[in-house]
């Protein structure tokens, strides 16, 4: 999450098929007030997804569409977190539809232009 930018990106690793693949989903993020008076809220409008297979990007589907009863504003999906912990290393967040979500603070942040990049491959063994 980059509020200053107004991002978020959100990475998942896997193995597909017996090759390691990445999902990345990106979108805009502001902060709003909670409910009932319960603080701040994260909310969220994820508007591209992305799938690398082997470092190699093989989808790209956008998220958002222009929504033409909104006279065109774009429109995606929208979720919202409200977090319950916070540290320097630590977020614990409940999402709008019941989820609970525990992160760890990646060593280096990422924006949300290099989740669309594509994962950062492994270093090789040299000889």
């Amino acid at each position: 999450v980059d509020l200053a930018a107004g991002s978020v990106s959100n990475e998942t690793r896997l193995d597909l098929l017996g090759q390691p693949a990445t999902i990345n989903v990106v979108g805009r993020a502001s902060v709003v007030p909670a409910q009932a008076g319960r603080g701040l809220r994260l909310r969220v409008m994820f508007t591209s997804f992305f799938l690398f297979i082997a470092g190699e990007k093989r989808l790209e589907l956008p998220l958002a569409l222009p929504n033409l009863f909104q006279g065109g504003a774009l429109s995606g999906p929208v979720g919202y977190l409200d977090t319950c912990y916070l540290d320097e290393e630590l977020r614990i967040s409940t999402g709008d539809k019941g989820g609970l979500f525990i992160l760890r603070r990646a060593s280096q942040a990422a924006t949300a232009e290099e989740a669309i990049s594509g994962p950062t491959p492994s270093p090789q063994a040299q000889d």
